[in-house]
């Protein structure tokens, strides 16, 4: 397993792994249990010129194209410079092995060195 950015040619590999995802884990990761992401989404998180954002991968590397089984990112909203939201999501094969949390404290050390002081976020049942 490898973990790196999350980088523009990823495009393919992001929609392959949100068909993976079940109905219940879209509904954490989303708050709706949506059934497509959408190019623009795609695009949008995939960009290279992302400011006020950063996304990370965890990837099967045994594979002949790598396939990802994590992605975290972080969103700072609006004007807002010293918080963002960040934002997981582990393949149901894999949950439970600690990725999510390795890709979180990814993100907090990142975002400190962006300046971000704290994360904040919305929590649904």
């Amino acid at each position: 397993m490898g973990i790196r950015p999350l980088r523009a040619d990823d495009a393919c590999a992001v929609l392959a792994a949100f068909r993976h995802l079940s109905a219940a884990s879209r509904r954490q990761r989303f708050f709706s249990a949506i059934n497509q992401y959408t190019p623009g989404r795609v695009e949008e998180l995939t960009a290279t010129d992302r400011k006020g954002r950063w996304a990370v991968v965890a990837l099967l590397l045994d594979e002949e194209q790598p396939e990802i089984v994590a992605m975290a990112e972080y969103v700072r909203p609006g004007d807002e410079t010293r918080v963002a939201e960040p934002a997981i999501a582990v393949l149901d094969d894999y949950q439970g092995e600690g990725l999510g949390t390795l890709l979180l404290q990814l993100l907090a050390v990142r975002a400190a060195a962006e300046g971000i002081e704290r994360f904040i976020g919305t929590i649904r049942d």
